[in-house]
């Protein structure tokens, strides 16, 4: 596929990239958290605590911590003055503060005299409860009326996100936001309104913490970069943590255990073993408290709630490492392979200098990789990578299962040496070991993100609202939420910047408006068969007999009279032993003239007879079914009615290479495990109607 092409914005990030905003400052209708300046930043979050103070909702005050409870410590800015959210808060904006626990309530003052300051602050169900009270203005520290940076954990300048609220009740009367006094609803300090513009030490400075924009590897800063690896670093050093405590449930080992685990209450012994396994190190775990019981081996994998669950899991292990980083700014970045195959190299930096100064070894990296991914001179091959199959889709169930197989499952594949189910990444139990685990599954999130964008009405799942997970946040206690409570990103307050993959502008609208269902269900006609199959360890080629009822299915001038698309479905693969890498799926017409359709992986597939995983419904199958869009391959390939196309299966690593010497050393396309006896039931070409 050409990488070129697919070097789309959504739809929605397009507009953020038009209105002249900076990636990191303040945007309306996302999510921040806010710091008091007080006597050197020390004066809390503020934070939604208590109930029915001055009559109000919540009572607000400011906490230790920006992760205090769900939703207390986080508001959205919304615009008191009509402008639209994604576009850029500027100074002496009139802003609403909109809080994110429990019924979305706005910061508001009602009442006076609290603290012997001038209003008290509590939060209101209405945006403009009396006069303006709960419209605030944003004063940068220089006056001006350009956009607000967000502020950040490594800035040049700290100042320049450093701002004053100004609260618009009778007339701007209201005060300036103020932290005086302590122990208000139990928590930090006291907030209330100054009628001075600096009352004590920074008392009236606040700065706005998380700009909810989950960026590319590639696009982060030199200190974006640092506090990913400082906060990564952090989760790995309580994984001695004692077993029941707040720490351990916030340690790397704990998050991987909640994705899967080896041992017998999830994916039984630990396989494959060996020197060339990728598992050195790896340990059986089993639940032993009910924090463990109800978070562990939770991962969604085959089944129709991968997105959904894997969206979960990713907000929640964000947070953790947000408050592990100590930086509530610190957003999960995604690694764009289909724009840029390479694995980022601050993923295999063998050092970094940590703010000590010392060279410090880089916790992203871990050996259990493709030597090429790991020293930058191979890259993951568009196959791997291609999106074109999922994006065809218009409905949420066959884009879930496409995106599942591919660029999912192949990257997964890809990254580790022999394929999978070699370890880490090539292996559901421990994939989220590697730190790559989480930019890859960011990725994958992203594009959920930009194929829903399309029209989320219609592309949303059905069915999955009721369903609950349980997941562990910043604080490390544990929360049980359900699906559609964080179905959207809208819900969860953050967006992505723009990458690869996406559908284009054009395609989007194109799709937006599907042909009438029909009023009759019709099957799928099959237009070529193949029967039961063994893949040999090197190239394949079989042979598909063409239906003599196929007709003008495969004609390949279609015209005005087309039948709907062509698809190639290949069912009942499975493996006896580990394959050794992927397959690459061609269709193949006359003379030999071949067109790339797909990759068969084998992430999510135990050995055929396996017993061993049947804990854990989702990662227990031993057979498998795949379902390529071959429409334009048919036509490109000038298949008639009177043709015998064939299906060749080519093994692959699913990398490529930029350096000759690399690929003599490490073979793009090796010989597959001679033991593996890949194979599978039936493989066919069908219209669909």
């Amino acid at each position: 596929m050409n990488r070129t092409s697919k070097l789309f914005m959504s739809v929605g990030l397009l507009l953020t990239a038009m209105n002249g905003a900076n990636a990191d400052d303040l945007v309306y209708g996302r999510v921040y958290h806010l710091q008091n300046g007080y006597s050197g930043w020390s004066g809390g979050w503020l934070d939604a605590d208590g109930a029915g103070c001055q009559s109000n909702v919540y009572c607000v005050s400011t906490a230790l911590s920006f992760y205090r409870a769900d939703g207390t410590g986080s508001w959205v800015i919304k615009s008191a003055t009509g402008k639209a959210d994604g576009t850029p808060v500027h100074g002496n904006d009139e802003v609403y503060l909109v809080n994110q626990y429990g019924s979305k309530t706005y910061l508001d003052v009602r009442g006076a005299g609290c603290q012997g300051n001038l209003l008290c602050v509590s939060t209101a169900s209405t945006s403009d409860r009396d006069k303006h009270s709960g419209s605030w203005r944003i004063i940068k520290s220089d006056k001006s009326t350009g956009p607000i940076p967000a502020a950040s954990a490594f800035p040049e300048d700290p100042t320049v996100s450093t701002v004053r609220l100004q609260n618009g009740y009778d007339n701007w009367k209201g005060g300036y936001l103020d932290v005086r006094g302590g122990g208000c609803q139990g928590n930090h300090l006291c907030v209330s309104t100054s009628s001075t513009y600096d009352r004590d030490k920074g008392s009236t400075t606040w700065r706005f913490w998380g700009s909810g924009l989950r960026k590319s590897v590639a696009g982060l800063s030199a200190g974006e970069l640092l506090s990913l690896r400082l906060g990564v670093a952090k989760m790995m050093s309580r994984n001695n943590s004692p077993r029941n405590s707040a720490d351990y449930r916030r340690s790397w080992i704990y998050w991987a255990n909640v994705h899967s685990h080896f041992g017998n209450d999830c994916a039984g012994a630990i396989r494959p073993t060996g020197p060339n396994s990728g598992m050195n190190g790896v340990q059986l775990w089993t639940a032993t408290n009910p924090d463990e019981t109800a978070t562990w081996c939770k991962c969604e994998h085959g089944t129709l709630e991968f997105l959904t669950w894997h969206r979960m899991y990713l907000w929640y292990f964000e947070r953790v490492l947000q408050e592990a980083a100590n930086d509530p700014s610190l957003r999960l970045p995604f690694w764009d392979y289909e724009k840029d195959g390479k694995l980022p190299a601050a993923y295999w930096d063998k050092e970094y200098k940590h703010p000590n100064g010392l060279l410090t070894p880089n916790p992203l990296r871990v050996e259990a990789r493709q030597p090429g991914l790991n020293n930058g001179t191979t890259s993951l091959s568009s196959g791997a990578t291609s999106t074109d199959q999922a994006m065809k889709a218009t409905t949420y169930v066959p884009f879930n299962n496409s995106l599942q197989a591919t660029p999912h499952g192949t990257v997964h594949c890809a990254i580790v040496t022999n394929g999978c189910q070699n370890g880490l990444m090539g292996s559901v139990p421990v994939a989220a070991l590697d730190p790559v685990f989480y930019a890859h599954h960011t990725n994958i999130d992203r594009l959920y993100e930009c194929w829903l964008r399309v029209d989320p009405s219609k592309r949303l799942p059905q069915g999955q609202n009721d369903i609950k997970y349980t997941f562990v946040d910043a604080d490390g206690s544990t929360q049980q939420r359900r699906v559609g409570d964080m179905l959207t990103t809208a819900q969860l307050g953050y967006t992505y910047a723009a990458g690869a993959g996406c559908p284009a502008a054009a395609v989007a609208v194109a799709q937006a408006a599907p042909s009438p269902a029909p009023t009759t269900e019709v099957a799928e006609q099959a237009l070529a068969t193949a029967g039961p199959t063994r893949l040999n360890p090197t190239v394949t080629t079989v042979p598909l007999a063409v239906s003599p009822s196929a007709g003008a299915a495969l004609a390949p001038q279609l015209g005005a009279a087309a039948p709907g698309p062509t698809y190639l479905v290949i069912d009942g693969v499975q493996y006896d032993d580990t394959p050794g890498g992927l397959y690459d799926v061609y269709l193949q017409g006359a003379g030999g003239q071949r067109e790339h359709v797909g990759v068969i992986n084998f992430f999510n597939l135990a050995p055929s007879g396996s017993d061993s995983q049947a804990g854990h419904a989702g990662h227990a199958q031993t057979r498998e079914s795949f379902r390529f869009d071959v429409t334009d391959a048919v036509k490109q390939l000038n298949i008639s009615p009177g043709a015998q196309p064939s299906l060749v299966f080519v093994p692959t690593t699913g990398l490529t290479s930029s350096s000759p010497s690399v690929a003599a050393q490490e073979p793009l396309a090796p010989q597959m495990n001679a033991q593996a006896n890949v194979r599978f039931d039936s493989a066919r070409l069908v219209s669909a109607p």
